[in-house]
């Protein structure tokens, strides 16, 4: 197959996975609301099906997907700089009150809802355009990005942004830069560690983050309060932990190494 073809394969499989949950999760099922039923949905469409498009498109055994995917690694040493990234998180969260997490947050939003954007925005699209497609590593990284920004318009309600343009556009369109800046710093991550796993780890925790101070600060009181700009420093601290742990403790993978013997 030529790179060409198997770059096609893999942008077009990722909107299609992408399309089929957004217009599932335009249908009017109450479990659906839930956190916990939104992660499980994402794995379902999403996990499951990219695992099936790499076995398919490239002839792999499911050991052999899951290691294009960049599953079969040690799935600890990425939680490990999860949790290593995520200190000024802890640290910061009983200086403000502990926010209360309900189970179906932790299971849908730190949990699998990472563990399935990063198969299906890093595994699936970036590891194969790099791997498979024939684009630079840098390349595939901006590309996965992007698209990874993009797809959270999707959360955007428009008929209110209609309403209030420019006062909500504005916002909306850094939030979706942001979310392309951290896909940016989860494909670099994932390259490195030549893995999925420490990007799925950083994902995790970068996600309590949010869940424990919201997006401008945490929700409640508590003996101090965070402002945002001091939870947005929390959050670059974990950033230059998981980029300082990652470059020193990795080695940059040959982008041009193939992924399967020559004799296939």
């Amino acid at each position: 197959m030529s790179p060409r073809a198997a770059a096609s394969i893999c942008l077009l499989s990722v909107a299609v996975l992408f399309t089929a949950f957004w217009i599932i999760g335009q249908l009017d099922v109450v479990l659906l609301s839930q956190e916990w039923a939104e992660g499980v949905l994402k794995i379902l469409i999403w996990v499951v099906p990219s695992v099936l498009v790499v076995g398919l498109a490239w002839q792999r055994s499911m050991g052999g997907a899951l290691a294009d995917l960049g599953l079969q690694s040690n799935p600890l040493t990425g939680y490990a700089l999860g949790v290593a990234a995520a200190v000024p998180t802890l640290i910061a969260w009983p200086i403000v009150g502990a926010r209360p997490l309900f189970l179906s947050a932790i299971v849908g939003s730190v949990l699998l809802g990472p563990l399935a954007e990063e198969v299906l925005f890093r595994g699936l699209l970036f590891r194969q355009l790099y791997r498979r497609g024939g684009l630079r590593p840098l390349r595939a990284m901006t590309v996965s990005a992007l698209l990874f920004g993009l797809a959270h318009l999707a959360n955007v309600d428009f008929e209110t942004v209609r309403l209030s343009v420019p006062q909500t556009m504005t916002p909306v369109m850094g939030q979706v830069g942001l979310t392309a800046l951290g896909g940016l710093l989860f494909a670099w991550v994932a390259y490195r560690w030549d893995s999925l796993w420490p990007a799925i780890g950083l994902h995790t925790f970068m996600n309590l983050s949010w869940e424990v101070f919201g997006v401008n600060g945490p929700v409640v009181h508590g003996p101090v309060r965070l402002p945002a700009d001091a939870a947005t420093t929390t959050r670059l601290a974990s950033v230059a932990i998981a980029v300082y742990l990652t470059w020193r403790l990795t080695r940059r993978p040959r982008a041009d190494r193939p992924d399967r013997p020559a004799a296939e």
